[in-house]
């Protein structure tokens, strides 16, 4: 199950409907394969504003994904969620599509182990 990086607007912690399809899709084939693999997230920021304000932003976003996903599954999710801030970025915070692609959610689908 490949993991799914789903990106915000700057200073914002709701999901566009384009990215809220990318969740969907997602999250329809987790739906398949939900007991053999977990879910985790991570939150990130561009560099823009203090590292304890996008802390609480990326933190704000994954309460948005979390909320998203537990309203795809029909129940309430403890998903595992980090906030990062912008402590690690997957591109430069020099141009406006490197701090684009810093303002996202990773959700991480890990499988689980098997116990016999």
């Amino acid at each position: 199950m490949p993991n799914v990086v789903i990106l915000f607007d700057f200073d914002k912690s709701d999901i566009t409907e384009e990215e809220m399809g990318k969740l969907r899709l997602a999250i329809d084939r987790y739906k398949q394969v939900r007991k053999q693999y977990s879910i985790s997230i991570s939150g990130h920021t561009d560099n823009y504003g203090s590292l304890e304000y996008n802390y609480a932003l990326s933190d704000r976003r994954n309460k948005a994904i979390i909320k998203a996903v537990s309203e795809m599954l029909g129940e309430k999710i403890i998903i595992p969620a980090l906030s990062k801030s912008y402590t690690i970025p997957v591109a430069d915070n020099d141009s406006d599509s490197g701090r684009q692609l810093n303002r996202r959610v990773e959700l991480v689908f890990t499988k689980k182990k098997q116990l016999f």
